[in-house]
């Protein structure tokens, strides 16, 4: 019976050797995790923290993007409405031409009948009807350059623009039909 007792004390002092070891073995182990896991929590908060500044970083720019978008789509907006009030302008301007185009032909026409005769017998006129001087102060006007209107715009003034004939007639020309 000694010898019996005697072998399970060397067993069960056998079975706490090992299992001590094996604490020994697991502490040592837990202490590696421990140090393993430290360093990986501040790696884990140094990146939370960038992700935090990523975050606010995002947020501060969907909120310019935002503003900046409201002010395109407000932008966007107006460009509509003038785009729509210069599309009806040309519409109207182009009606207008087209009203005005048979009396451009017509007067194109009626200058490739003036010759020089025509402005000799005019200028013969002494006192010409209202209606020819108003005609010719008119024609002195829009023959005058930029911002010179003449302040003179008699008869008389007429007759002295009538008498520069080739000069004038070229000067009508090229001033309403460059393409000539």
């Amino acid at each position: 019976m000694l010898k019996k007792k005697a072998l399970e004390l060397s067993q069960k002092t056998e079975r706490l050797e090992n299992g001590l070891l094996k604490l020994q073995s697991t502490a040592s182990q837990v202490d590696d995790l421990k140090a393993k896991l430290a360093s990986q929590e501040i790696e884990l908060k140094q990146k939370n923290e960038d992700a935090d500044k990523l975050i606010e970083k995002v947020g501060v720019e969907t909120e310019k993007v935002s503003k900046e978008k409201a002010i395109a789509d407000a932008e966007e907006e107006k460009v509509q409405v003038i785009a729509k009030d210069v599309g009806e302008k040309q519409k109207s301007c182009e009606e207008d031409l087209a009203k005005a185009e048979p009396a451009l032909i017509a007067a194109k026409e009626a200058l490739n009948t003036l010759n020089k005769t025509n402005l000799t017998e005019l200028k013969s006129f002494g006192s010409p009807p209202a209606a020819v001087t108003n005609v010719c102060s008119a024609v002195m006007v829009l023959l005058a350059p930029a911002n010179k209107i003449p302040k003179d715009r008699s008869w008389k003034a007429s007759k002295v623009m009538m008498a520069k004939v080739r000069t004038t007639t070229t000067h009508i020309f090229l001033t309403f039909f460059p393409s000539w």
